[in-house]
């Protein structure tokens, strides 16, 4: 029971990890064809 609570808090906080870093790069690719 607490296994599974804590491998879901970890696949839920991959979830937000991966979903993070395509907003970071999305708005990085968005800046640079701004700014050149």
């Amino acid at each position: 029971m607490g296994l599974q609570k804590i491998f879901e808090k970890s696949e839920n906080t991959a979830v937000a990890v991966m979903f993070g870093l395509f907003i970071v790069s999305h708005f990085g690719v968005l800046y640079l064809f701004t700014t050149v």
